[in-house]
């Protein structure tokens, strides 16, 4: 749903309906956060966004932190970032977009 084969793509703050879906402009692959300072906290890894390498290399870096670290998966997580994928909204939510997936790179 945030990612894209556009890299250079401004994903928007609000839904059709009005409703917030990032409280900031979000840019690229994965919707980082588009401003420098908002993107800090991540770390050194998404210094550069500007670059489809930066965009991966911050990717990675935060899925790293965030779960790999502790020996979650993708699929596997403590966190509810990755909901979707791990009840029952997986049916409804994630698999109408697999059915249209096609790789970008």
């Amino acid at each position: 749903e945030e990612s894209s084969c556009r890299m250079n793509l401004l994903h928007p703050t609000h839904f059709p309906s009005g409703k917030i879906m990032n409280p900031t402009v979000n840019y690229g692959l994965w919707a980082m956060e588009k401003d420098p300072d908002l993107r800090r906290r991540r770390g050194s890894a998404c210094d550069s966004i500007r670059t489809f390498q930066g965009q991966a290399r911050c990717s990675v870096d935060i899925m790293f932190k965030t779960q790999l670290r502790r020996g979650d998966t993708a699929s596997r997580s403590t966190l509810k970032y990755w909901g979707p994928t791990l009840n029952h909204r997986n049916e409804r939510q994630i698999m109408p977009h697999m059915r249209r997936f096609s790789a970008c790179f």
